[in-house]
């Protein structure tokens, strides 16, 4: 009975929420064509790159773009193809065998070895996963990880060649309670409700105290911090999600200066990428209420109870 009440109350907080609403697109189409016309500029061997065409993020930048993509409506990504299209052929291309996955599809690059691909690559694409609701390569990368006792799959240092004294074993990332979160997420199945819920309580912990340890590396969380409400917040939300993105969007206009920060050209960043990241939180702040009474309910179902209590006043 507890669990089926959790698994209930989940499916009711689904139904509070508009998070896919197309609204935001229609009204700001010409912009975002316009951000995806420079993107091409980014590719390399097909795939988004660095400025300089290195490859050793493309995982976390593809994972990140399609799941900001997704979020703010768009039909088609930077080459013209069907949003969805665009993102399973690229995710094709850097699955290794299902449910493995590397950072960069040249077979000459460090990054071709699934064995360097680390959490946070890996965390950017279960983003997309669970965003787009792909839940075969979910499950895939669910047996995976059950496979290796829940640990990523990252057991050789980066930047290393198998002719190198670098390359030897290390210890695989361990998944955070928010990479558990959208891995059992993208299982596509709502049983597992009760366990995202509990889990889902560290989204908190992580954006009021984690991600403020080191304030000189909120640059880089913050990058990784908003692909990951996206996705939580699009299959199974909770409270806990709801609150954490109520929370973040408090730092809006200091997020927006270290995202681009990020994506300075002195950094081989991406401006497009960094542009739709600016966008999506335009998105989040247009429909969500970020007061800590409201725990980010959309702004329409806040509308609507405010205009009943006025009536009844």
């Amino acid at each position: 009975m507890f669990w089926l009440l959790f698994t209930l109350s989940g499916a009711w907080i689904d139904r509070l929420d508009n998070f896919h609403n197309g609204y935001f697109y229609l009204s700001h189409q010409k912009t975002i064509e316009s951000i995806l016309a420079q993107m091409s500029e980014y590719r390399h061997n097909g795939l988004i790159s660095q400025l300089d065409k290195d490859m050793g993020d493309t995982l976390q930048r593809t994972g990140s773009y399609y799941t900001l993509l997704n979020f703010l409506g768009a039909e088609k990504d930077d080459l013209g193809r069907p949003l969805a299209q665009g993102y399973a052929a690229d995710m094709d291309q850097l699955t290794y065998k299902d449910g493995i996955y590397r950072r960069s599809n040249d077979p000459e690059y460090w990054g071709f070895n699934p064995n360097n691909c680390s959490r946070d690559q890996i965390f950017a694409a279960q983003a997309a996963i669970v965003t787009f609701r792909d839940f075969d390569r979910g499950r895939s990368l669910f047996h995976q990880f059950l496979k290796r006792g829940f640990l990523n799959q990252n057991v050789r240092h980066n930047w290393s060649y198998p002719w190198e004294k670098s390359y030897v074993w290390k210890l695989p990332d361990i998944p955070t309670p928010s990479q558990l979160s959208l891995l059992l997420r993208g299982l596509g199945n709502r049983l597992v409700y009760p366990i995202v819920f509990l889990l889902d309580a560290f989204i908190i912990a992580d954006i009021q105290f984690f991600r403020r340890l080191d304030k000189r590396q909120l640059w880089d969380y913050d990058v990784k911090a908003l692909p990951s409400l996206i996705a939580a917040n699009s299959y199974l939300p909770t409270l806990w999600s709801r609150w954490g993105l109520s929370l973040y969007l408090r730092d809006r206009n200091d997020i927006t200066q270290r995202v681009y920060h990020y994506n300075q050209d002195k950094f081989n960043g991406i401006k497009p990428l960094a542009d739709l990241y600016i966008m999506s939180l335009e998105k989040m702040n247009d429909q969500f209420v970020t007061t800590p009474s409201s725990l980010g309910v959309p702004v329409s179902q806040v509308a609507k109870q405010r205009n009943v209590s006025s009536q009844s006043d």
